[in-house]
């Protein structure tokens, strides 16, 4: 649990952050602690989303707001509690979708991979909606035979 005071400094640096930044914000909270720019872009509005250019902008534009930061190339949230606060601050069916849209994004960037990250897939169509299901169990075998060879 994240004290009051600590929610109401994450939130003021929120707030100056636009209002097209913020639903990016709620994708890479959902996301995890490192944040895959291709995977935001696939994943915002079905990838009817905003362009990289766009997509990197924004983030930049938190980064200035102190909400992220990057590190040897990589975006990542500036404190864990800041990717909690958005995380936890988000309505169940909001993180569920969410969730759903990720695990499609990343098959849609990463499935033609050697190595598809099949543990974070199994993550997300588990965390999200109902009919990915199916689609959860097969990520998570894979992951087990992954890990087993």
């Amino acid at each position: 649990m994240v004290p009051q005071g600590v929610r109401d400094l994450i939130r003021q640096r929120l707030d100056r952050v636009a209002g097209e930044a913020r639903p990016l914000l709620d994708l890479a909270a959902v996301a995890g602690d490192q944040i895959d720019v291709a995977v935001l872009v696939a994943a915002s509005a079905g990838g009817d989303g905003p362009a990289p250019p766009a997509v990197t902008a924004r983030l930049e534009e938190a980064a200035r707001a102190g909400v992220l930061t990057s590190r040897a190339g990589r975006w990542l949230f500036s404190h864990a509690l800041v990717r909690e606060v958005l995380y936890r601050e988000l309505p169940p069916p909001e993180r569920q979708a969410l969730h759903g849209k990720l695990a499609s994004a990343i098959e849609q960037v990463h499935g033609q991979s050697a190595t598809p990250p099949v543990a974070e897939l199994a993550h997300h169509a588990l965390a999200g909606p109902p009919e990915m299901l199916a689609r959860a169990v097969g990520h998570a075998m894979r992951a087990a035979r992954a890990r087993s060879s």
